[in-house]
């Protein structure tokens, strides 16, 4: 009986001596940036745009990338990972294509620029998800905008412009690799269309 008790205090103490190696997995980051931004535009407004910060729905906020597994749940990876919470991506994003196409001759401004602008644009991110589910595997988009004009003297706001902008693109699989590209392909899709509908309205104004 001693002897027992003397053989399972040292195993314990054994046991205390070694490590199991633990395999260490590296948290991946991502962004989505188009290859190429949009050329400039063939008219300039006389004025400048002010890009407020994006905001984001409770979903999507942090860095986690969020996935859709099933019909009834919303989950995120954890090795898995944006660079930054994808509301400040897009609204920077958003900022640097806008200014290559010079749509606005005056600009385009971030908070702290200290200008007076002509134009205020406001972003909310509703959905940015790799869609999971078998048969399903898409990325799936969804912003909203809301630009205001500015009265430069009284800064009274005036919305002009609110539009969801929607997109899925479609994946062959659900895996990580296939969902950034599809979420690129998504951004193109909506840098183009966001031009699109600026330079319309601008030219009602």
């Amino acid at each position: 009986m001693k002897r027992a008790l003397l053989l399972s205090i040292a195993l314990l103490l054994l046991g205390g001596c070694f490590k199991i190696p633990r395999e260490t997995l590296e948290i991946v980051r991502y962004t989505f940036r188009p290859t190429e931004l949009a050329s400039p535009s063939d008219t300039s407004y006389d004025g400048a745009l002010l890009v407020m910060p994006f905001t984001a729905s409770v979903v999507q906020h942090g860095d986690r990338i969020v996935y859709k597994g099933n019909d009834q749940e919303m989950a995120t990876y954890y090795y898995h990972r944006w660079i930054a919470p994808p509301e400040l991506l897009l609204a920077d994003l958003l900022a640097e294509s806008l200014l290559e196409a010079n749509i606005f001759s005056g600009g385009i401004y971030t908070m702290t620029s200290g200008i007076a602008p002509s134009h205020e644009l406001q972003g909310r991110l509703v959905h940015l998800y790799a869609d999971n589910r078998r048969g399903e595997q898409a990325a799936v988009v969804e912003i909203v905008l809301s630009i205001f004009s500015l009265d430069p003297t009284t800064y009274e706001k005036v919305l002009v412009l609110q539009k969801p902008y929607r997109y899925r693109v479609k994946r062959e699989d659900g895996k990580i690799d296939s969902f950034i590209p599809a979420v690129t392909e998504a951004m193109e899709l909506w840098l183009s269309d966001v031009r699109v509908d600026l330079v319309t309205m601008l030219a009602e104004q």
